[in-house]
């Protein structure tokens, strides 16, 4: 424990002097980021499009306008392929070499609002149609499509090689056998709808809610640990910084910077003129934020 406290003490993202370096506009609301490649990172905004931007200089590279509603989120595939999700319902696989759609996936009767990897060959989606829908990255079909969830289902979360994790507006979490896609467990806690899920480490996840409230959840008996107060409104976003800090993005504009070590806020955030809904570590020192004021900031 005092080796972690010291390596702890002399991580980059604990450091008093973190500011916003470089404010990146857009045309509307930033609601999802994803890092592409060691040097280029996409964002998804409300209008439908997927903007492409250098790592380096900041510039935007190209953008994508093919979805005709907002895309919500975004998942890196192998291959050299990405996913988008999109308020139209879709799922669109893109080449990350040209940026051009390969793929339309079409299934979901609603909004399609988070991704995630569970294998080197399947993905999930979560829909506004209360559904989770298995795809091939083969070939792109439907595998499986699940239906336990009471409520639109928000964000989603690969654990291990076993087991992933969903987050409702019915305010549980879903473990989930990715074997036979059964059900193993429900947690219950937040008192409010779950909108993001992270990984913190073997040990530990995190889940972030409309309630305002972080909760750290055991990997091994689903138990809650911990539960983090200090947003004013929805936790919208959480990412993994380094091995010793997370952060987290609020809709009451700010961003906190949470230790893994005693789960205490070290710092918190401030530049955004509203809510904070997505967050991206760029670099070894480096992460994104994207905001509804139309805006990402880089932060350093």
């Amino acid at each position: 424990m005092a080796l972690k406290r010291i390596a702890n003490s002399n991580t980059s993202f604990l450091r008093d002097d973190i500011k916003c370096k470089k404010v990146l506009k857009e045309a509307n609301l930033v609601i999802c980021l994803l890092k592409l490649e060691s040097d280029i990172f996409a964002s998804g905004i409300d209008d439908g499009t997927i903007r492409i931007w250098s790592i380096k200089n900041f510039e935007s590279i190209k953008a994508l306008t093919e979805h005709t509603d907002s895309v919500f989120c975004l998942l890196k595939l192998e291959n050299d392929k990405f996913a988008s999700g999109s308020w139209d319902r879709t799922i669109r696989i893109w080449s990350t070499k040209n940026f051009e759609c390969n793929e339309i996936l079409k299934g979901h009767m609603d909004s399609v609002l988070c991704l995630s990897n569970l294998d080197s060959q399947t993905f999930a989606s979560g829909s506004v149609d209360k559904t989770i829908r298995i795809w091939s990255t083969i070939n792109f079909e439907c595998l499986k499509v699940i239906e336990e969830h009471s409520d639109l289902v928000i964000c989603l979360l690969k654990i291990d090689s076993d087991t992933f994790a969903s987050g409702s507006w019915d305010r549980t979490i879903r473990i989930w056998s990715t074997n036979i896609f059964e059900c193993n467990k429900v947690l219950k806690g937040h008192k409010d709808s779950v909108f993001c899920l992270i990984k913190l480490d073997d040990d530990t996840f995190a889940s972030g809610s409309r309630d305002k409230k972080i909760r750290i959840w055991s990997t091994k008996n689903f138990e809650c640990i911990k539960v983090l107060e200090g947003h004013a409104d929805w936790v919208n976003s959480l990412q993994k910084l380094d091995s010793f800090t997370f952060a987290s993005g609020s809709r009451d504009k700010k961003i906190r910077i949470w230790s893994t070590d005693n789960f205490k806020c070290n710092k918190v955030l401030e530049g955004h003129a509203n809510s904070v809904n997505c967050l991206l570590k760029l670099d070894k020192d480096i992460f994104a934020s994207g905001s509804d004021d139309k805006s990402i900031r880089i932060w350093n």
